[in-house]
């Protein structure tokens, strides 16, 4: 039977995009009384468009978030890890080495755990931080590009601090008190990172057919 290759755009319904004859005999016949090379040619050309929908709604390097423990088939786990470039050659062809290069046969897959996504600032403008981006693993990407991290941070801010006169008792207003570097710190507070509500999922990244 002739082997099937994926096609970049609907064709004919007895176009076939391979070169191998068609099993059956040739095309031939009305189509409602199809010939066993016609019904062939049908069932290819199906497959065809199947294969061309199913590449364009999920290309490889599609990555979602999922609710299971371990990745279903044709998935891998965001965590990081190293692939064979040989091995995954449409992911490799879509991400390249954006999240880490081991070696020049290898490549990783974005490692997501505990972090949250930020969509790449490209021109907008939104991160100003985007130049000092660094990479996720050896080899990675830095800067404004897919596969940069940032470490945690808070944005520098100054607090007004009231100062009582213990001996006449007037509160004195209206000190600026610069928290990045504090003359008279106030006392700390909160937790060990700042971060909004959130919820705990894997994220999968998709390998390709």
């Amino acid at each position: 039977m002739a082997t099937l290759t994926p096609i970049d755009e609907f064709s004919d319904v007895y176009r076939l995009d391979t070169s191998d004859p068609v099993k059956g005999g040739p095309v031939s016949g009305p189509v409602d009384a199809p010939t066993d090379g016609q019904a062939n040619a049908q069932a290819q050309a199906l497959a065809n468009r199947t294969e061309y929908l199913y590449n364009r709604l999920l290309p490889a390097g599609v990555i979602v978030p999922y609710g299971g423990t371990s990745a279903p088939d044709g998935w891998i786990m965001c965590h990081g890890a190293s692939l064979l470039r040989s091995e995954y050659p449409e992911l490799f062809s879509a991400i390249g080495t954006a999240f880490g290069e081991p070696n020049l046969q290898t490549f990783r897959v974005p490692d997501f755990r505990g972090r949250f996504l930020r969509g790449v600032d490209g021109s907008a403008g939104l991160d100003p931080d985007s130049a000092s981006r660094t990479a996720m693993n050896g080899g990675g990407n830095t800067g404004n590009a897919v596969g940069s991290v940032q470490d945690d941070a808070f944005e520098a801010h100054s607090h007004n601090v009231n100062i009582v006169d213990q001996q006449s008792g007037t509160g004195l207003s209206g000190y600026s008190q610069n928290v990045a570097n504090p003359t008279n710190p106030t006392s700390s507070t909160g937790g060990n990172e700042t971060r909004p509500k959130n919820a705990y999922v894997n994220y999968i990244i998709w390998a390709g057919r």
